[in-house]
């Protein structure tokens, strides 16, 4: 798998900065994140599959996320600049009973959003925020039953994160960070490739995958 070249282009900013430290503190960022999201063309692609299907357990509406979030923060006073990876995911099931007998028969959907970021960081004391530019890719699958059927959907584009910090104390140099954040995507999450895989009637709106979330973040090392 070939890295992007938008990839590659924010780890040649970030590590080029990085070369130019003097007096400054390289911090690993691990953490969790949690967001919220709503698409109401899959909210529809949804409702029209589970009404054509005899799904005893039906799929669930698409309205958060969670995944990872982890990094390298490069900081010099109250300065700093921040290589990310985001990771978003939500994975649905529908369940039905095997007309052949035995377990029940299970559908999935799964929505997985990576994002790759760098960004400004300006903190003083307990409060700090931030902008960071994102490329993002949201790779979409389906697996259903009944016939055997796999789908698998790649869609690329950049985004905007706005976010604030609250930092507070931890153990030696490792310090707690909880970052509110919300995200804009630049180009809109295309439905129609999941509508007719799964062959619902209407054909859906393109949507942006704006998101409001929250982080729980460690950093490690000196934090001056």
């Amino acid at each position: 798998m070939t890295i992007p070249r938008a990839i590659q282009g924010l780890l040649s900013v970030f590590f080029g900065i990085l070369s130019l430290a003097v007096d400054a503190q390289v911090n690993l960022k691990t953490g969790y994140s949690i967001s919220l999201n709503s698409d109401e063309a899959i909210d529809n692609i949804i409702a029209e599959h589970n009404q054509s299907t005899m799904n005893t357990e039906k799929f669930k509406n698409l309205r958060w996320m969670h995944g990872f979030d982890t990094g390298l923060r490069y900081k010099s006073g109250p300065n700093a600049f921040e290589l990310s990876y985001l990771g978003a995911y939500r994975h649905l099931r529908a369940e039905y009973p095997n007309p052949l007998g035995g377990n029940h028969l299970v559908d999935k959907l799964k929505f997985d959003v990576h994002s790759a970021g760098f960004s400004y960081q300006l903190s003083e004391g307990y409060f700090g925020g931030g902008v960071e530019i994102q490329y993002q890719w949201y790779v979409t699958k389906a697996t259903l039953t009944q016939p055997d059927r796999k789908f698998k959907d790649v869609q690329e584009m950049w985004a905007t994160k706005l976010y604030l910090m609250l930092i507070l104390g931890g153990a030696g140099d490792v310090s707690l960070v909880i970052e509110p954040y919300y995200i804009i995507p630049h180009g809109t999450y295309d439905s129609q490739p999941l509508q007719q895989f799964l062959e619902t009637p209407s054909t859906q709106d393109q949507n942006k995958w704006t998101r409001f979330g929250i982080s729980f973040l460690f950093y490690n090392g000196r934090q001056e």
